[in-house]
C-alpha cells in the first residue's frame, strides 16, 4: 500500500504547523464547529409557548342528548388504555376538549356548565400528570415532545381559567378559583415549573 504523502512532505507540513503556529487555530476551529453544531441542534428542539397551544375542538358538547355516549366512551377508553404513556396522552386530550367546552359554555352564558367542565379539565390534567409519573416509575416515558405539550398545556389552562373567571358572575368566580388553585397545585410538579 503506498502512502498518500510522502515522509519529506510529512516532514514540511510539521514544519509549516510549527513555524506557523497551526495547531491551536486548528483545534480552536474545530471546536468552534462542534459548538456551533451542538447549538444549532438545540435550536431545533421544538419548544412550545402557551400562546402558540392550541385546544382540540370538544366535538359533542355537555348541553347535547348524545353527551353522555361521549362520556362513557372516554370512560371506556381510559379503562382500556393500559399503558401508562399513552393513557398520559388521553388525560391531555380530555383536559384540552374540557377547557375548550368550559371556554365554548362561558361564551353561551352558561356558567354553570362551564364551571364543571374546568373543574374536569383541571383533574384530567392532574390525571395525565400522575400517569406521566407512574409511567416514568415502570421504566417507561413518552417522547420528549409530550413534555412540552404537558407544559404548555398547564400554562395554557391557567391562562384560560384566569380569563373564565374575570368574565364569570360573582357567583361562578369561586369555582374558577378551585380550577385555579388546583392548576397551581400541578406548577411544583416538574413538569409544570415556570
Amino acid at each position: 500500500m503506498t502512502p498518500i504523502i510522502s515522509e519529506k512532505q510529512e516532514a514540511e507540513l510539521g514544519m509549516f504547523f510549527k513555524k506557523y503556529r497551526v495547531v491551536p487555530f486548528f483545534t480552536l476551529f474545530l471546536l468552534l464547529i462542534i459548538i456551533s453544531n451542538i447549538i444549532m441542534t438545540l435550536a431545533g428542539q421544538r419548544v412550545m409557548a402557551a400562546d402558540n397551544y392550541t385546544l382540540p375542538y370538544p366535538g359533542i358538547m355537555p348541553t347535547n342528548k348524545l353527551y353522555f355516549l361521549k362520556a362513557s366512551r372516554d370512560k371506556l377508553l381510559e379503562v382500556f388504555t393500559r399503558d401508562q404513556s399513552k393513557k398520559a396522552e388521553l388525560y391531555l386530550l380530555f383536559a384540552d376538549k374540557r377547557l375548550n367546552m368550559a371556554i365554548m359554555l362561558a361564551a353561551d352564558k352558561k356558567w354553570e356548565l362551564s364551571t364543571e367542565m374546568a373543574a374536569e379539565a383541571e383533574r384530567y390534567l392532574m390525571k395525565a400528570n400522575d400517569a406521566l409519573e407512574s409511567a416514568k416509575g415502570i421504566g417507561s416515558s413518552p417522547e420528549n415532545e409530550f413534555y412540552f405539550r404537558l407544559t404548555a398545556s398547564g400554562q395554557k389552562h391557567r391562562e384560560v381559567l384566569i380569563s373564565l373567571k374575570k368574565a364569570a358572575p360573582k357567583n361562578f368566580k369561586v369555582a374558577f378559583e378551585r380550577a385555579i388553585v388546583t392548576n397551581r397545585q400541578l406548577q411544583g410538579n416538574l413538569f409544570f415549573a415556570d
